[in-house]
């Protein structure tokens, strides 16, 4: 009989899928929100706002910024993280205790952002970080 997987494998495995949707040239992030009940409540995935070009406009890809660098000053990255957007489209009521499944570990400014909204756990490829306070 076939194992099934465990439920963080199960919500990693949708944050793959879910990354498949943005539209970055360099890099795909998948994010995923569970509420303590194992059911999804949100997803989504870095790229530019809903109506605005993508990378196609973006000026880190027009100016040849390198792939990793930083993201502030004037060549700044169109899109929203995974995360940010994960949290923009879920209810305010479903983010306390829930757990962000992600598919590579959120950046400095998400990481306030996510503890900000209240969610408790953090689940990546490599592990995952539980948020006390």
């Amino acid at each position: 009989m076939r194992e099934k997987p465990s439920w963080d494998e199960y919500f990693l495995a949708i944050a793959q899928v879910v990354k498949t949707r943005s539209s970055c040239e360099r890099d795909q992030v998948g994010a995923v929100i569970v509420g303590s009940d194992n059911r999804i409540r949100a997803t989504g995935y870095n790229d530019a706002p809903a109506g605005d070009p993508g990378c196609e406009a973006c000026p880190r890809r027009l100016t040849g910024v390198a792939p990793g660098s930083a993201y502030e000053g004037r060549f700044s990255c169109v899109a929203h993280h995974a995360e940010e957007n994960a949290i923009l489209y879920c209810d305010e009521d479903d983010l306390s205790f829930s757990t962000l499944y992600i598919t590579r570990e959120p950046c400095y400014l998400c990481q306030g952002l996510i503890v900000n909204k209240g969610i408790r756990r953090i689940v990546t490829p490599v592990g995952e970080f539980l948020l006390n306070y």
